[in-house]
């Protein structure tokens, strides 16, 4: 039972290790040329909903942990 603990939080560990990096990687360049046409997905990565989804995850996980 304590293995499974500890294994339990290793990978959490290392899940918030690797959080912290991939957040650290430096951001898209924002004035890159832009095809004319966009699919949905595109439209959503580029506008302002992955930045505030951001901010308030750093919000929140600033004031849990």
């Amino acid at each position: 039972m304590t293995q499974f603990i500890f294994t339990n939080i290793l990978m959490i560990s290392l899940g918030t290790i690797l959080y912290l990096v991939i957040r650290s990687l430096p951001r898209i360049d924002e004035h890159a040329d832009e095809p004319i046409r966009q699919s949905l997905l595109q439209r959503l990565v580029v506008s302002e909903i992955p930045e505030k989804t951001d901010a308030l995850l750093n919000n929140f996980l600033g004031k849990f942990l």
